[in-house]
């Protein structure tokens, strides 16, 4: 098929995850337009062609049976798996999701494991363990290779400048913008505006523990990723935004 056709399915995906989103999620409709509108969905997860738009299609899934979770395990865990499978972004958080969906299950909540569950236990450890073969970077691939535990300040500030990406991604006002950032400065400052970013987030999720937890350990997986591998950029640092939706939603 033509390299239209990719464009043509993406846009699929972009389009049912605005449906999904206008549909169930609890927001304003002012607020709906506003993140509609906004520079990841209506841009970077729609107008470019990659797959991190299924990351936010299936995470989006999973908030609508979020409530429902502990009654029909095998959909949730069904839309966990279809997630891990996006890109390593995607599994680590779904990795996060399902270790916490059990702790509340079985220890807060003190419930006995039934047989839907098992099933969906089995179901996530064998669905993750053949995910981690087909996610593997094969030697050659020349992204990834390795692990960089480089904890000095020139490493660490873009990491971190990820949160500020993901929150305001402003690009220099030019033709060629993608991936051009116009928030750049000293490494220090860098921190400082990340640090401020992070704690206004949290502001959000002060009378709801569990939803702050299910925010910030995702967004520590995903920082992970960015230190230890690769910093990434805008598509990259937008599922930190798409992580914050995500847990206002739930």
């Amino acid at each position: 098929l033509p390299y239209f056709s990719m464009s043509l399915v993406h846009f699929l995906f972009a389009l049912s995850t605005v449906f999904i989103f206008i549909k169930y999620s609890p927001f304003t409709k002012f607020q709906k337009i506003l993140f509609i509108f906004g520079y990841y969905i209506f841009f970077e997860y729609n107008i470019i062609a990659k797959h991190y738009v299924l990351f936010v299609l299936f995470i989006f899934l999973i908030a609508t049976l979020y409530k429902e979770r502990f009654k029909k395990p095998l959909q949730y865990f069904l839309c966990v798996l279809l997630m891990a499978g996006t890109n390593v972004h995607g599994f680590v958080t779904t990795i996060i999701l399902s270790l916490f969906y059990f702790y509340e299950y079985i220890i807060k909540q003190k419930m006995d494991l039934k047989p839907n569950h098992v099933f969906s236990i089995v179901m996530i450890l064998l669905g993750f363990t053949l995910i981690t073969v087909l996610l593997w970077p094969p030697p050659d691939l020349g992204v990834g290779i390795g692990w960089n535990t480089d904890f000095s300040l020139s490493h660490i500030a873009p990491v971190l400048s990820s949160l500020i990406n993901a929150f305001l991604p402003i690009s220099k006002i030019k033709i060629n913008f993608w991936n051009d950032r116009l928030i750049q400065g000293p490494n220090i400052l860098m921190i400082m505006i990340s640090i401020i970013i992070l704690i206004f987030s949290l502001l959000f999720f002060l009378k709801k523990r569990s939803q702050m937890i299910v925010y910030l350990l995702p967004i520590f997986g995903l920082i992970s990723i960015f230190f230890l591998k690769n910093t990434g950029n805008f598509k990259h640092h937008g599922l930190i935004y798409i992580l914050f939706i995500f847990s206002l939603w739930v």
